[in-house]
């Protein structure tokens, strides 16, 4: 066997391996996608510091009409009973 012969039968058991390995590689990469996929829908769900500053704003909004409207409908009722 040539010196040439043999380089060619020991990079074509390297190719092999190589094969092996990047397919080993390719798996794992299949797995990473699915699980970035699965974050990307999850994360989808979080709310964001905008959401949460609306709703904030919100919150305080109704707790502010609903002491108006209680002090409102005190006064009313006061009003409106016979003095005593």
């Amino acid at each position: 066997m040539s010196n040439l012969e043999a380089r060619v039968e020991h990079l074509e058991r390297d190719v092999s391996d190589i094969k092996v390995t990047l397919a080993r590689i390719e798996g794992r990469f299949d797995t990473v996608d699915e699980k970035f996929n699965a974050m990307n829908t999850k994360l989808d769900t979080f709310a964001t510091k905008a959401d949460l500053a609306e709703t904030k704003v919100s919150m305080i909004q109704w707790g502010v009409a609903t002491v108006i409207a209680a002090g409102a409908l005190v006064f009313a009722i006061m009003r409106w009973l016979p003095a005593a």
